[in-house]
């Protein structure tokens, strides 16, 4: 197995440096079914994709589901995926009261957010503040420890009718659980069965300071943080999926291949419409 995944890889090198220009064009977005034994490499790192727009999912199940959600949320002829508003939106910053370079950077950004935003600043979230979130906006923004977990059950997100692309920046918030014989575990898991089209987590733990600098990055770059203006000029300009701007942000991280490949994005391309 080892050496026909190495062959099939050499031939995707070998062609792509032939015909650069091609595959960028043909390969819009790369969608990985990743098996349990090796879900937990950042795949989405290795010289082959890196820069590309990549997403994974546990399933074909999975898959399905979303393109059938995505055809209701799709403006036509726009580019396929899940379209939201940024005018509808929850974050969660600081919650534990020890990130506060992290609250510094992002506060006066968040607070400017155009429309309906939900915003918890340095204090924990109530289960159900949190489950409002998800269920009442389009978008989730958490910059705290882990995946939130301990602020929301897993039990509770499973069972959720609704649930809003979401950003979890923690450490190690895409992690899953081994489970033998049976299928990994974990947070991202959770969001997707509750219906979640996409879902940014970090396979692993990371620096605070490097993964603001590469959120903030993102934000920019998926178009999060335009103002009115910018929105004005930017008119008919294409716009960038969250798959895309984590992509393209991955560099922006001092340790490019250490916090830099932590972040992946479980689900289908997410846009703002």
């Amino acid at each position: 197995m080892v050496i026909a995944m190495t062959a099939a890889l050499s031939a995707y090198h070998d062609e792509a440096a032939f015909s650069p220009e091609e595959v960028e064009v043909e390969v819009d977005h790369i969608i990985l079914i990743l098996d349990k034994s090796v879900q937990m490499l950042p795949w989405e790192s290795m010289p082959c994709l890196r820069g590309h727009s990549v997403s994974r999912l546990p399933s074909l199940a999975a898959l399905r589901n979303r393109i059938v959600q995505m055809q209701q949320t799709s403006i036509q002829p726009s580019r396929p995926g899940h379209y939201i508003t940024r005018k509808s939106g929850g974050y969660i910053l600081n919650p534990d009261s020890d990130l506060k370079n992290t609250q510094k950077i992002f506060e006066n950004d968040l607070k400017a957010l155009p429309g309906q935003w939900t915003g918890i600043i340095n204090r924990s979230p109530t289960e159900e503040e949190f489950k409002e979130i998800l269920v009442k906006s389009d978008v989730l923004l958490y910059f705290g420890h882990g995946s939130g977990s301990h602020y929301i059950p897993a039990r509770t997100i499973r069972k959720l009718d609704r649930c809003a692309v979401a950003c979890l920046m923690g450490c190690s918030s895409g992690s899953l659980k081994d489970a033998g014989e049976f299928e990994p575990y974990g947070m991202p898991i959770n969001y997707l069965l509750a219906g979640c089209p996409t879902v940014l987590a970090n396979l692993w733990d990371v620096t605070d300071k490097d993964i603001d600098r590469f959120t903030k990055e993102v934000f920019d770059k998926w178009g999060l943080l335009r103002n009115e203006l910018e929105e004005k000029r930017g008119g008919n300009k294409q716009r960038n999926s969250l798959v895309e701007a984590v992509a393209a942000a991955r560099n922006k991280c001092v340790m490019k291949y250490l916090n830099g490949a932590a972040p992946v994005v479980y689900g289908i391309p997410a846009y703002f419409g």
